[in-house]
């Protein structure tokens, strides 16, 4: 006899993860509702308890702390899988200290993501919920809220209408999918960072232009004013070894002496 079935609650606006997550197999017996943010969350489910919570880091960036507490009062005892990103500094997930019970890092695969769902709801079985105190929200450091601001321009890139910016680039071996977050040379992967590739993805949308450095730090690091132009001169030179067949002599990404860099096709 089959198992009742279990309401998962997904807040997310991002059109990948709602695609992937909305419409689970049904041998799951998993019904999912999706709220678009944190505030329309109960609102969609009319009252009912949800059995697990997936939340999208991307709808509660401007304060993820606060957001997921509020969410834990409203559904006391129902765990939360936080979706987010990996920290560049030390590769862990970003947000394990906001208080979700378990985090993937994105991209990750469809099933991959039901793995993790299932576990989640495995374990809430054997938890009994439980009042907990309400405890003041971390606050957020420099280094994460550059972080989620990172995070936001990366997975929002090419979804609003009237953007120019790429959604994927291919000249002679190489192919870039800025939206999966990959970059391949003969068809092999090559690890890239996310900066990397908003980096790469921003020259590309200027291809042919005269770049300052001070203009990648504003518009790709998100830097108001610039603290340090040479760690663009490092990701540069990084990128270079990526995507260039030799490096020392660029034929895409080129250097202009005084004026910064200009990226051809």
């Amino acid at each position: 006899m089959a198992g009742p079935v279990s309401r998962i609650l997904l807040i997310t606006q991002h059109p990948d993860l709602i695609r992937d997550l909305a419409s689970p197999p049904a041998s799951l017996r998993w019904r999912v509702h999706v709220a678009p943010d944190v505030v329309a969350a109960a609102r969609v489910l009319n009252g009912k308890r949800p059995r697990a919570l997936v939340l999208d880091i991307q709808q509660v960036v401007s304060r993820p702390g606060r957001r997921i507490s509020s969410l834990k009062r409203a559904f006391p005892g129902v765990p939360i899988l936080l979706l987010t990103i990996a920290d560049p500094a030390n590769g862990e997930p970003f947000g394990v200290s906001f208080g979700a019970e378990k985090c993937v890092v994105l991209p990750a695969a469809r099933a991959q993501l039901f793995r993790e769902i299932r576990s989640l709801l495995s374990s809430s079985r054997r938890t009994a919920p439980r009042p907990s105190r309400e405890r003041s929200a971390p606050a957020l450091t420099d280094h994460e809220i550059e972080l989620l601001r990172m995070f936001v321009r990366t997975m929002l890139a090419g979804q609003a209408p009237g953007r120019t910016d790429p959604t994927e680039l291919s000249f002679g071996n190489l192919h870039a999918d800025f939206i999966r977050q990959e970059l391949s040379v003969n068809g092999m992967p090559v690890p890239t960072s996310a900066l990397e590739l908003r980096l790469l993805r921003y020259l590309a949308a200027h291809a042919g232009e005269a770049v300052s450095r001070e203009q990648l730090l504003n518009d790709v690091w998100g830097y108001e004013s610039a603290p340090q132009t040479r760690s663009v001169d490092n990701y540069v030179l990084q990128l270079r070894k990526k995507i260039e067949e030799d490096p020392a002599a660029p034929v895409h990404l080129l250097t202009l002496r005084g004026a910064g860099y200009r990226f051809e096709l």
